[in-house]
Formats: C-alpha cells, structure tokens, sequence
C-alpha cells in the first residue's frame, strides 16, 4: 500500500504543476490518459463522453492563447487528441472486473479552479478510499 500511496501523492503533484482552466486542461487530460492507458485501462475521453450542451467554454482567442503554450513533442501522446484539443477534456478509465456487484464512479477535477479546496480535498477522498492514512 505504501508503493500506492507514493505514486498517488507524486502523479498529484505532477498533475497539479500543469495549471490550465476549465475546458482548457489539454496537457493535464492527455498525460492522465497516458497513465491510466499504461496501467491497461480501456480509457473514453472526447466527443464521447461529453453532451454538446457544454457551459462556460473559453473564447476562441484563448484556445488559441493556451494551445500556442503547448509543447506536443513533450506530450509524445500515441493516441488520437484532436478531440482534446477542441476543448473536450477529462476522460473516464473503465475498470471491469470478472465478479458481479455495483458500478461506482470516483470523479476528479483537474481545472485550476478548484486549487483553493479542490485538489487536496479530493487528493484526501482518494487517499481516504484507498485507506491511506
């Protein structure tokens, strides 16, 4: 467990170094994907997890503004992103197992926004579900 918790506190550091407002967490949802699809999970993200009726999306010129800070050679992403980059970012990693029961869902925020309660309120609910203290 000790491995678990290490891994968990470095990926939110790292993750938490990318500052990137809503529907602009274009760095932090490829590298995210990149990890969970490492680790086997069949990964959704995109177009398909996403209804069309989406709020508060950034003007033109700042998807322009943020994407021109990107540096995609460090990305070296091995999937298809152009979906990502068209502001439709998170993703939901599948884990399915062979023994019957409920589906639960564990949700996290990425955007900058939350920084101020967000990200180490759901660091500490993920520590919590995993048992770490």
């Amino acid at each position: 467990m000790e491995l678990y918790k290490k891994e968990l506190i470095a990926n939110r550091r790292k993750y938490r170094q990318i500052a990137e407002t809503g529907w602009l967490e274009i760095e932090t949802t490829i590298e995210i994907i990149k990890y969970l699809k490492s680790l086997g999970y069949n990964v959704k993200y995109g177009k398909e997890i996403h209804s069309e009726n989406r709020m508060g999306l950034p003007t033109k010129e700042e998807y322009k503004e943020h994407i021109e800070n990107i540096d995609f050679e460090k990305l070296n992403a091995d999937f298809d992103i152009s979906e990502i980059l068209e502001g439709y970012t998170g993703c939901i990693a599948e884990i399915k197992s062979k023994n019957p029961g409920k589906t639960i869902g564990i949700r996290f925020n990425p955007d900058e926004n939350v920084l101020k309660y967000g990200v180490a309120a759901l660091s500490n609910i993920a520590l919590n579900f995993l048992n770490i203290k």
